[in-house]
């Protein structure tokens, strides 16, 4: 599962104000500390839904977004396709 976060939690860990702290991730990561958590949440819901059979609910839960409806949008924002789609673009490709 993972955690949840906010720029205003990460800068009290670093010891920066939140704007220090979201100019210090831009530039390190190439983008904004929101952005870069959601990528990472979409790389472990494609590894999930390759790998599991678990409900596409449970996994958006388990990568730490509440809303399935919102965890699907921004699946298919990233990668072209619903998870639904990507689960069986996969099962077809094994």
């Amino acid at each position: 599962m993972f955690e949840h976060w906010t720029v205003a939690e990460l800068a009290a860990k670093v010891h920066l104000s939140p704007a220090q702290a979201h100019r210090v991730f831009l530039d390190a990561y190439g983008m904004t500390p929101l952005a870069f958590q959601s990528r990472q949440r979409i790389k472990e819901m494609a590894r999930l839904l390759r790998t599991t059979d678990l409900p596409i609910g449970d996994i958006a839960y388990r990568v730490g977004w509440r809303d399935r409806g919102h965890a699907a949008l921004m699946f298919r924002r990233a990668t072209g396709l619903a998870p639904r789609d990507y689960r069986r673009q996969v099962d077809t490709a094994a």
